[in-house]
């Protein structure tokens, strides 16, 4: 089932982008679906799987990843072009793979580099154009990165990970969350408030003192709960602002 998610991703940049007034009037025909209908059915049986593995017994956790990862490198040879012909480079055969040991030892390290080189080469051939959304990373390290998702599929995957993480420390989907990250959010913009999913999105660039008192002040007038952030920003925020400020 492709996910609404997935429908309006191309617009998220521009969803950010907007005043605040207009995505409080935007986000309320969605704020009123679950979760299952914006990230597609495959995100509770992520979900699901994720909760039940949880606190399962060691070797059932393992004999889990050891089916997956064998179903991923049967899926890599045998349909995305990158890993076919690397392996066959190496003179890997998978079907000599037997456990995490083995893979561990005949499984070649993938670089960044390879990905920007060829970032096409990685798009499996089981999928066509039309199942797939091209997404950039922000390039922190200087060249943005092309990744892929596949839809209905791949940010399912993803929220449903994050959301079972963070529900570990109290976070449930009506809770209030500061996001510090490498988002745009528009020209001179600061922050923005994204009353979809009770996020605050402050900007990660030319943090400092005016900015730092701010983003604190903002997360008090939004009652925040929780801050997802890159680890380098969040400290920059604290070193520039002094402990003091935070409660």
């Amino acid at each position: 089932m492709r996910s609404l998610e997935d429908s309006f991703y191309k617009l998220l940049s521009t969803y950010k982008r907007v005043p605040d007034w207009a995505k409080s009037i935007i986000a309320v025909p969605f704020k009123i679906f679950p979760r299952t209908v914006y990230l597609g059915n495959q995100y509770k049986t992520y979900y699901d799987v994720i909760k039940k593995l949880e606190f399962a017994p060691k070797q059932t956790v393992e004999e889990y990843q050891w089916q997956k990862l064998k179903e991923l490198l049967n899926h890599c040879y045998n349909t995305v072009p990158f890993y076919r012909e690397k392996w066959n480079e190496y003179g890997i055969n998978i079907n000599t793979i037997h456990d995490f040991s083995d893979f561990k030892k005949t499984i070649p390290l993938l670089t960044k580099k390879e990905i920007q080189n060829n970032p096409e080469a990685f798009i499996s051939k089981a999928y066509s154009k039309k199942d797939i959304l091209t997404a950039n990373t922000g390039g922190s390290t200087g060249k943005p990165l092309k990744l892929f998702y596949l839809k209905g599929n791949s940010r399912a995957a993803e929220w449903a990970h994050m959301h079972m993480l963070w529900s570990r420390v109290g976070y449930n989907p009506k809770s209030r969350l500061a996001r510090i990250r490498g988002d745009y959010i528009g020209k001179n913009r600061t922050h923005s408030y994204d009353p979809w999913r009770n996020m605050l999105i402050l900007s990660s660039f030319n943090i400092n003192n005016a900015t730092a008192e701010s983003y604190f002040a903002l997360m008090e007038k939004y009652k925040i709960e929780f801050i997802n952030a890159y680890p380098s920003s969040l400290y920059n925020l604290i070193q520039v602002s002094g402990l003091s400020h935070i409660n």
